[in-house]
């Protein structure tokens, strides 16, 4: 099994679609940290420390999104991980187009009720169901890398991604050999620097009115799944040796 996932993780498509998701991820915190009062939807420990903040300051309508956001992420992921393993061990991309379809699914819908409401402001009802769509839409990402089975991929997870990476240099650095992740630490760090980045570049151009920058995550997403083979990279496992 560890072999045909190290395979997998060399094909380039499958690349491409880590790298896709990581924007997507990173767009998306970005975009509701700004413009939604301090919630994440994807990376969402953050929001765990939010709400000990925001009840201490008695903001209850703040807290209201966070927990709204927590768990819709929570829901999306349970719901993804049944659909991955309903799949079972078809081959990539079978565990992943059906949770991509209901992601993208999701994106368009949380775009499109963005646009409807018009910018919702923090801490109203508007920024509650936005949220609340956009963290659904991240816990199905997340079961997206469960299908595609690479240890270490995982964006929901952005400080696993960095813990593994920080382990991993520190390993090289003493000889030790066998890395704890299928992607190489080059790669684990692109994963980062690309999260980061889409995150910092929403962040940049939202002054104002979202806009289109609210159907990005839809557009990428439709891309990823276009982008994928129709058939598993990998070929079938055959009986074990004895």
């Amino acid at each position: 099994m560890a072999d045909a996932e190290r395979s997998l993780g060399r094909d380039p498509r499958v690349r491409v679609v880590i790298l896709a998701l990581a924007v997507i991820a990173g767009w998306l915190d970005g975009l509701t940290f700004v413009a939604l009062g301090t919630v994440f939807v994807s990376a969402v420990t953050g929001d765990l420390v939010q709400l000990g903040i925001t009840a201490a300051g008695g903001e209850w309508s703040g807290f209201t999104v966070l927990v709204a956001a927590l768990a819709a992420f929570m829901a999306g992921t349970a719901v993804a991980v049944a659909m991955v393993r309903t799949v079972g061990s078809s081959g990539w991309p079978g565990p992943v187009r059906r949770p991509l379809l209901v992601h993208a699914a999701l994106l368009v819908a949380f775009a499109l009720l963005w646009t409807l409401i018009g910018d919702p402001r923090p801490a109203t009802s508007g920024a509650v169901l936005v949220a609340a769509v956009a963290a659904l839409s991240a816990g199905i990402q997340g079961a997206v890398f469960l299908g595609l089975g690479i240890r270490g991929a995982n964006v929901s997870a952005v400080t696993g991604v960095l813990m593994l990476l920080a382990a991993g240099v520190t390993e090289r650095s003493r000889g030790v050999v066998g890395p704890r992740s299928e992607l190489p630490l080059w790669e684990l760090g692109l994963i980062l620097a690309v999260y980061a980045v889409s995150g910092l570049i929403v962040a940049l151009l939202l002054s104002g009115e979202a806009g289109l920058l609210v159907w990005v995550p839809a557009a990428i997403a439709i891309g990823v799944i276009a982008a994928i083979p129709a058939r598993s990279p990998l070929p079938p496992a055959g009986p074990a040796s004895a």
